[in-house]
Order: C-alpha cells, then structure tokens, then sequence
C-alpha cells in the first residue's frame, strides 16, 4: 500500500515525487519508458521553471556544457522584429533526456520514493479506500492516485475526465544540428500557418522546432525530409542549416490542444500536460508542468479539498491560456500579427511586460 502513486515519470510527475516523498509520503512513481525519458519539446525553460529546479536541488546538477542559457524572445516576421530580455532573469535550454537524468538524480536516493520504469499502467480498479494499479509485473495498492502521463493521458482517460477532441490540429516537430548558437535568445520566425523557434541547446547545438496549423499549412516534405520540407519557408533558416550536421531523429508530436474537464477526482488528480493543455506557442510547457506539481503536492501536504488544488491551477495558468490565445488568434491573422509586431517594436518595454505576464 503506497500513500501516492504517480503514473508518468516526465518532469512533472518526478517533481510531485519528490516533493511528497520528502515531506513522508510513501510514493511510488510508475514509468512506462527507460530513463532518461526523451520526447519532442521546444527545451526551453522559463525563468519561473528555473526558479522552481533551484528549489529542488536539481538546477545544480544541470549545469554543464551541455545546457545554455537564453536572454528572452526575439520575434522575426518577415521585415519586421521584436526582440526583449525576461526581467525574472535568463531561461534555461536543455536536452530533455538531460533534464530527466538530473531529476532522477534528485529522486533517486529519497527513501520514501519508489521508481518503476519499463512499467506500463495496464488497468486501474477503484474502491471506496483505495485505487488498485494493473501492471504486467504486479497490483499497486494506493491511497491517492496521480496522472503526470502527458498529453494523451490514459489516466484522464481512466477517470473520465477526457473532453471530446477540439477542432484545433496544431502540430510540432523537432530537430538537432550541430551549429554554435548565434543567438543568446529564443529566435522564432513566422510564416502563414508555420513557427520556427530555434533555441541555443549548448555551447555548439542548436534545437529547431517547428509548429504548424493543418486547416493552414501543410508540409511539402514527410518523413527524414519533413524538416527540409518546412526550411523552404524560412530562406534565411535554409541557408545557414545547409549542409550542416543534424543530431539524432527528426521528433514530432501533436494534435496539442487537449481540455479537460476537471483536473481532479474522487482521490486523484492530474498534473502537467495530463491536465489540460492547449498550445506550446509560448514555451510554458515546462515550467507549466513543474508549477501544477508544486501545487498538487502543497494541497496534499497541508491537507486540503481537492478543490483548492483546481482553483488554483486555474488560477496560476490564467495568465499562459490568455497570452497563447491571443498569439494564435494573432497567427491566423498575418496583418494584425504584423502590425502587433510593429507597435512592439516601437514600445519594446511593453513587450518586456508581455513576457513577463506570459510566466504569470
């Protein structure tokens, strides 16, 4: 009998892991993958993430040449650009596998902390007391249940919190190159239906990921060509990436909008992606994830209705739905994104806000 079950071992759910099982909680967190888990992802984390790993004690063990600092966002659209530095301080590129691997360092000598990878989540069975977790190797008996398994969760699904699919088909993916970063912040470009967001992975890696509307572009290359495919938007992307080293597989992944309709229930809630999600447009993913843990773990550990955790989740994401919102609508509309632009370019100290408003 565990106090906490976790299924989805990604930043959010070893988060939530550590957290409880610090503070007594006899957690067992469940892993369908093999460390360190990888997945496709911008790699950029937020100043408010950052902020959040120092608390763990994991930002000490990320730090190396391996990771880069960014500055904040410089935005390109055709002749026009916006560029500003966050005020909270710089953001953090890392390789996601990194990123697992230093939080798994964290976790792994907690002693209340139970880690299960290779371990798929088959089945759950529900009780008055308690939740019983299917696995090919065994039951977990569990008082409290967490879903921490990203954007197609099973265990919303499980819990009937799943929404039917909405009608936004926004699709990513990513790609490595062996090319020294030329610029110290996100550099995202725009084109009708199509981002490219390049970020400065490390001292002589750079990390491209493209996202796309299906109703508005669709890419002229599938397959090991599909990054080429998008580049022929981006003429100034084309040349500088030609010829160059790329770095493992092209990733992709999506549809990414995926509501819900609580992120709790009767002893069980979601976190990260798991519960809700709309777009990666602004970079949040991460940092949105690590902030839902803290709050889960904060209303467990103090003993509170379930109720506070989903107030609050709100809450702390109002502020990430109504920028990436406004960022879509704007990407629909190329005039009104372009004139946007302009105007930020004149007042670059109202962009500065904007970012900082996007965090929370």
């Amino acid at each position: 009998m565990f106090d906490v079950a976790i299924i989805g071992a990604g930043p959010a759910g070893l988060t939530a892991g550590i957290s409880l099982a610090k503070q007594g909680f006899k957690t067992i967190l469940l892993e369908k993958k093999s460390f360190p888990i990888d997945k496709p992802c911008g790699e950029g984390i937020m100043p408010a993430g950052v902020a959040i790993l120092k608390k763990l004690g994991a930002f000490d063990k990320i730090i190396n040449p391996e990771s880069h600092y960014f500055e904040g966002i410089h935005y390109i659209a055709s002749s026009r650009e916006i560029q500003a530095n966050f005020l909270e301080g710089p953001g953090l590129a890392i390789r996601r596998p990194l990123l697992s691997k230093a939080l798994l360092e964290v976790a792994s000598p907690i002693s209340e902390l139970f880690i299960e990878e290779n371990t798929p989540v088959l089945s759950l069975q529900f009780s008055e007391n308690m939740t019983i977790l299917e696995t090919e190797k065994s039951q977990i008996q569990t008082r409290f249940l967490i879903g921490a398994d990203g954007l197609r969760s099973p265990t919303r699904h499980w819990l009937g919190l799943e929404m039917p699919a909405t009608k936004i088909r926004r699709y990513g993916a990513v790609q490595h190159y062996a090319i020294k970063p030329w610029n110290s912040k996100v550099e995202i470009h725009w084109s009708p239906g199509l981002e490219a967001y390049i970020t400065p992975c490390s001292a002589d890696e750079i990390g491209v990921a493209f996202l796309w509307d299906k109703d508005r572009y669709e890419p002229p290359m599938l397959g090991r060509n599909l990054i080429d495919g998008f580049l022929l938007s981006f003429p100034e992307l084309r040349e500088r990436f030609d010829n160059k080293q790329k770095i493992g597989p092209t990733r992709s992944t999506g549809p990414f909008c995926h509501p819900v309709k609580s992120p709790i229930s009767h002893r069980a809630a979601l976190i990260g992606d798991a519960a809700g999600y709309l777009d990666p447009i602004t970079g949040e993913g991460i940092s949105l994830g690590l902030k839902s843990a803290l709050l889960l773990t904060d209303c467990l550990i103090q003993n509170k209705d379930l109720s506070w955790y989903a107030r609050n989740l709100k809450k702390s994401r109002r502020s990430y739905y109504l920028t990436t919102q406004s960022l879509l609508f704007c990407a629909k509309h190329e005039r009104l994104f372009q004139t946007t632009i302009g105007f930020l370019n004149k007042h670059p100290q109202i962009f500065q806000r904007l970012l900082s408003l996007n965090m929370g």
